[in-house]
């Protein structure tokens, strides 16, 4: 399948707590978000990451974006119509 315009959105997860590094004391997060939006093809997808390698699938991190939303308290997608932030936000779609 193929995507002409995707919309990425990472950040930082703050909730779960953070390590300092260096003398300037870098805030390094525990965990990270992906919010990727297909908007031709009406998708959304999320996931919240550990900050470390891993060898798990993507797929064992998805959540919806309504999830890391709440952990964030960023709304992500505010421009899109009410209605279909609603529906896309709150349910996985399959890529």
């Amino acid at each position: 399948m193929v995507y002409d315009t995707l919309y990425v959105v990472t950040g930082p997860i703050l909730e779960f707590g953070y390590n300092t590094i260096g003398l300037n004391e870098v805030a390094i997060p525990q965990f990270y978000f992906k919010a990727v939006y297909a908007i031709n093809h009406g998708k959304m997808i999320g996931f919240v990451l550990p900050n470390a390698a891993s060898k798990e699938d993507i797929l064992d991190y998805q959540v919806t974006v309504d999830e890391i939303e709440k952990l964030t308290k960023i709304d992500l997608f505010q421009a899109l119509n009410d209605n279909l932030e609603e529906r896309l936000e709150s349910s996985f779609s399959k890529f």
